[in-house]
């Protein structure tokens, strides 16, 4: 019966459905380790351990048995079915059902008073039998005196005695749904070596009847029947008493009438007093069910609060040492900075001393060349003077008076015209220079602006060539390692150096709903979509050395730790916004991992899309939506919502990896770098043009400044000649000779002051050779600090960037470990809660208990039942002043009322359930028909998948007219391969075609355990081998269930793991008293 209503719950008759997680209604993170803890305290029925004493051939044998799959292995005589058999009748089943004997008596070892069999049954989960009484475990005892009488004990998890009933044992049974009658479920050698010879087609049908309990079924429906039609004869005779004992009724309910408004009252009161009591206890106990409801969800919670904090922890350290990592190669630096200054001070010392001394030197000469040219000037003057003192001694002096005033007036005149023609030309010499540094200024700004556009169009041609080649191989597009790195991933996944295959790029798993939010998508994973997830860190330690091999020199995508769970998120706290899109709804990923990361590592039900910037800025500014924690643009763009909101404008003009196609992507890189190259080609036409301007601007400006230099050498010249008309007295008769000798002194002052010359201009070559030498090593020097100073300031951004990043992530950990530590307090104070609550509800409980011991339901308020209860213990009064003693008459009316309404009751009881019980019955034989056809085409299905493991084929067809079930086996798949039916086969293919058929008749039941022995007597290795990957594949798949195999042959070749444990029982010895066994290989 067990079977139906288990189909009907599952859905598909799947008992491994039955405790799957849903995620309804729970909005906390899922998390893979406690659906393990789920699956781990769901194994409910497992049989944990055997112990026997006195039982068939031991003396004592205390055996445990593994969770999943169990080997028994001994010889035959060592005891394997006796364990089976201990399991049967330790479990309540009869003696005929083992095959081992008619008689419990048969079972107690010889010589011995007593048998006793200790089984020890696993009672965790939902479906626990108990579980306040027992705990994790039941112990059932059976002992079995020499007489062949039997007594149970049921014991809890700490050795107490529950029960000693055989009904409380069967209750356990039918909870955990343990078939111990049933063969498949325990396939004992009598049973198995049947089958194997059986012939007759009935035969297998009432065995396939027997296994999936069909046939109980029937059994249970015959007797359905057969107390249906009891039930009816006794409607017959209780019709017949009814009408004496409704005149008995009619003669008392006169005299009690005028009784019936006191008594009532009465009644009312009592149960009016007990549902005030329990009232109170109702009212408590709704206030406890809020804070056990908060305590799960926070207990939910706790998981995913140590992932957190672990992954905070991991994070932090990580950038920890790269931020050393930084600031060591920073202080190298540096050092390497303050060795090399004092040798760049030098040198500039020493140029700039030899600058100086030059520069002194060269203004010596300067002045001395000066001085030469002064002498000579008055030397010749001199020697002018002389000559004309000579030559016009004799001339009429009046006349050179006239002609010296008119030439000073003529050359007055001269000089003012040439001041004026000065000032016009120096007010032109300075628009030349504006225009001069003009056009140099703008050279400037386009020569960095071509030096921008060649980085551009090189970064252009270098994605172009990454496209291209990603157009072959797509993965390229996330770097031109990652192919490589795919392949390495590969390869150590074959070789199972992962525990699960780690999944990335990102990227690769993200697909668009709209293109347009390509950039604005990208900017908000930024790196994450180059990044790969781990299931765990020694995962992530074996992928960071695939990477360090694979990309040793360049920068290496990240690396996320986050236990794959093969579930996506549900309930998660989006964002409402009936405006603008959520990015979550703009992408779609397939995988669960990827998902769930991307909700982890970025948040991405809280990001909000909006096209224009200005209308996100004044959106999160004013009227942010509910859940939402930032926005992007389509430019990328960045902004925070909130009064004091921050905007982030992005670097990034469009999107590099996360384009539909690339052939489009291609096209428009190209389009770009035909419109860089076009930029490119302007720019250098306006520099040309700019250029030509420049030269002939400052050609312009160089002549109007030698012209400007002129006009003042001519406006000095005639000033000079100015003064000395001026100056000059009329002559008298001199001595020419002092003149001579004036002379003389010049020639002598001018012959020194030539020589000291020479020598200088020497002196200054020798010292410019040696300023250039000096001026060339502070320049190698120079160039050398620069350069290091330059990799400094890198290293000090990269340094202010790590050390951000560090802060975030310690700031991340702090909120992370605050979080947790706010939760595991609110889980105490929670905890405090409810054990207040259920020392007030018990108090509550037992003062309710002491007015009415059953609990009335109620939900009334405890204030208007008392205002009740007053009401009617004043009427009560009144009525008892005018009448007397009611009591004898009121009891004598009811005694007689309730017997006639009790037998009306009944009547109409029974024949409702009668009437029911047809229509049930009718309903249920039809659903058994419905049923029969689905286990049997199920039955048949799986049947066929079985024997496709070894490479058979075969049918099982059912007569269920005539109950007849003909199997037919093809050995070999192909045209030519004959059919045989069971008799037909070998006793090996018969072997493994059994085992195919009980595997299939095990997917229509469900037990906690099943139990095999000796399966694979009568097969060859070939078939015990695929028989057995057969079983151990079944098993896998099944680890909600525990298998118990039993086998005289070798399991050598079964290796352990921590599904399976291989237990071998020693050959007995003669007249001994305990039958030890040998655990070989124990998966734990």
């Amino acid at each position: 019966m067990s079977v139906v209503k288990r189909t009907s719950q599952n859905g598909e008759g799947d008992p491994t459905r039955k405790r799957r997680k849903t995620g309804e209604g729970d909005n906390s993170d899922p998390d893979p380790d406690l659906d393990a803890e789920e699956e781990e305290g769901n194994s409910v029925g497992i049989i944990e351990r055997i112990v026997l004493k006195n039982f068939m051939c031991h003396g004592h044998l205390d055996f445990s048995f593994g969770p999943n799959v169990n080997f028994v292995v001994g010889r035959n005589g060592s005891g394997k079915s006796a364990v089976l058999t201990a399991l049967v009748v330790g479990l309540g089943g009869k003696a005929n059902i083992t095959g081992r004997g008619s008689s419990m008596k048969n079972f107690v070892k010889n010589q011995k008073s007593y048998a006793e069999i200790t089984i020890k049954i696993s009672n965790q989960g939902t479906d626990a039998f108990k579980h306040d009484l027992y705990g994790n475990s039941v112990t059932v005892i059976r002992r079995i005196n020499q007489d062949g009488q039997s007594f149970y004990k049921l014991k809890s998890e700490k050795g107490a005695v529950v029960s000693t009933k055989k009904e409380e044992l069967t209750h356990l049974l039918d909870q955990f749904n343990i078939q111990v009658d049933n063969p498949v479920s325990i396939l004992n050698q009598d049973t198995s070596r049947n089958f194997l010879q059986s012939k007759l087609p009935t035969d297998r049908y009432k065995f396939f009847l027997k296994a999936t309990q069909l046939q109980q079924m029937t059994n249970d429906y015959n007797t359905i029947q057969e107390q249906k039609d009891i039930m009816e004869g006794t409607l017959t005779c209780k019709q017949e008493s009814l009408e004496e004992l409704e005149k008995d009724v009619q003669e008392k309910k006169q005299k009690f009438q005028d009784l019936t408004a006191l008594n009532a009252l009465k009644e009312k009161k009592e149960e009016l007093i007990k549902m005030s009591a329990w009232a109170q206890v109702t009212v408590i106990e709704k206030q406890l069910d809020p804070i056990i409801r908060d305590i799960k969800k926070e207990e939910n919670r706790t998981p995913k609060f140590d992932q957190k904090v672990e992954e905070s922890e991991v994070k932090v350290n990580q950038v920890e040492a790269e931020y050393q990592e930084i600031d060591t190669s920073l202080q190298e630096h540096l050092q390497m900075a303050e060795d090399l200054k004092p040798d760049l001070d030098l040198a500039k010392q020493e140029r700039d001393e030899e600058k100086s001394g030059l520069k002194s030197i060269q203004n010596n000469l300067k002045q001395t060349r000066s001085t030469l040219r002064t002498l000579n000037d008055e030397k010749k003057e001199l020697e002018d003077e002389i000559s004309k003192l000579q030559n016009t001694a004799h001339q009429d002096y009046e006349e050179e008076r006239r002609l010296r005033v008119a030439s000073i007036e003529e050359k007055k005149e001269e000089r003012e015209s040439f001041s004026k023609t000065l000032a016009d030309k120096e007010h032109e010499l300075s628009q030349f220079t504006s225009s001069v540094r003009r056009d140099r200024a703008q050279l400037s700004q386009l020569r960095q602006q071509e030096e921008e556009i060649s980085r551009n169009l090189r970064d252009q041609n270098v994605q172009l060539n990454r496209l291209k080649s990603s157009q072959a191989n797509h993965m390229k597009i996330f770097g031109d390692h990652t192919p490589r790195l795919l392949e390495e991933i590969n390869k150590a996944t074959r070789n199972k150096l992962f525990h699960r295959k780690p999944k990335g790029p990102i990227g690769s798993h993200i697909s668009l709903v709209d293109e347009k939010w390509a950039l604005a998508i990208e900017c908000c994973l930024k790196s994450l979509v180059y990044a790969y997830i781990c299931h765990d860190y020694q995962d992530e330690k074996t992928l960071k050395q695939i990477m360090q091999r694979v990309i040793p020199h360049s920068y290496k995508p990240v690396v996320i730790v986050s236990s794959f769970e093969d579930n996506k998120y549900s309930g998660l706290m989006k964002v409402r916004s009936t405006e603008f899109p959520c990015l979550l709804d703009q992408i779609k990923v397939e995988d669960a991992d990827v998902f769930n990361c991307l909700i982890d590592q970025r948040g991405i039900e809280s990001v909000i899309l909006i096209e224009s910037g200005r209308q996100a800025r004044d959106y999160m500014f004013l009227s942010p939506p509910q859940n939402c924690k930032e926005c992007f643009t389509l430019e990328g763009d960045q902004i925070y919502p909130g009064k004091n909101q921050r905007s982030y404008a992005s670097n990034q003009t469009k999107a590099r990896v996360l384009k539909a196609r690339l052939e489009d992507e291609v096209r428009e890189t190209m389009n770009e770098i035909e419109g860089i190259k076009h930029s490119g080609n302007v720019i250098q036409e306006q520099m040309r043009e700019i250029n030509n301007r420049f030269k002939q601007t400052q050609g312009q400006e160089k002549s109007l400044a030698v012209h400007c230099k002129k006009i003042q050498a001519k406006i000095s010249q005639l000033s000079m000649e100015i003064n000395e008309l001026v100056s000059t007295e009329e002559p008298a008769n001199v001595d020419v000779s002092t003149l001579e000798g004036e002379v003389e002194k010049y020639l002598l002052e001018i012959g020194a002051l030539q020589e000291e010359f020479e020598i200088k201009e020497k002196e200054f070559k020798i010292r410019h050779a040696r300023l250039e030498e000096l001026q060339q090593n502070w320049k190698q020097k120079a160039d050398e600090y620069g350069g290091i100073v330059n990799d400094i300031e890198a290293k000090q951004d990269d340094l202010k960037k790590k050390f951000t990043e560090l802060e975030t992530a310690k700031q991340h950990s702090k909120h992370y470990k605050d979080k947790k530590t706010e939760h595991l307090q609110v889980l105490v104070d929670l905890s405090q809660k409810v054990e207040a609550k259920e020392k007030e509800i018990e108090s509550a409980r037992e003062k309710a208990s002491k007015i009415s011991a059953e609990r009335i339901p109620t939900q009334r308020k405890a204030q208007n039942i008392d205002s009740e209860i007053h009401q009617i213990t004043r009427r009560i009064e009144k009525e008892r002043q005018s009448r007397g003693d009611p009591e004898q008459i009121t009891r004598e009316y009811y005694d007689a009322k309730n017997k006639f309404y009790a037998i009306i009751t009944q009547m109409k009881q029974f024949k409702a359930f009668v009437t029911k019980l047809k229509e049930l019955l009718k309903t249920r034989r039809q659903t058994y028909l419905e049923f029969r056809r689905y286990v049997a085409m199920r039955a048949k299905c799986y049947f066929a998948m079985m024997l496709s493991q070894r490479g058979y084929s075969g049918k099982m067809s059912f007569d269920h007219k005539d109950r007849q079930l003909h199997i037919v086996v093809h050995p070999h798949q192909g045209q030519g391969s004959a059919q045989k039916d069971m008799r037909g086969l070998s006793g090996g293919e018969r072997s493994f075609s059994t085992v195919c058929f009980i595997m299939a008749l095990w997917e229509s039941m469900e037990s906690p355990f099943r139990a095999l022995d000796e399966f694979d007597v009568f097969m060859d290795m070939v078939n015990r081998k695929i028989s057995m990957d057969l079983m151990l594949k079944v098993a896998k798949e099944q680890k909600m269930r525990q298998f118990i195999f039993l086998t005289p042959l070798d399991m050598s070749k079964i290796k352990a793991n921590p599904l399976v444990r291989i237990s071998r029982l020693n050959d007995p010895e003669r007249n001994q008293n305990a039958l030890p066994y040998e655990a070989v290989e124990e998966g734990n």
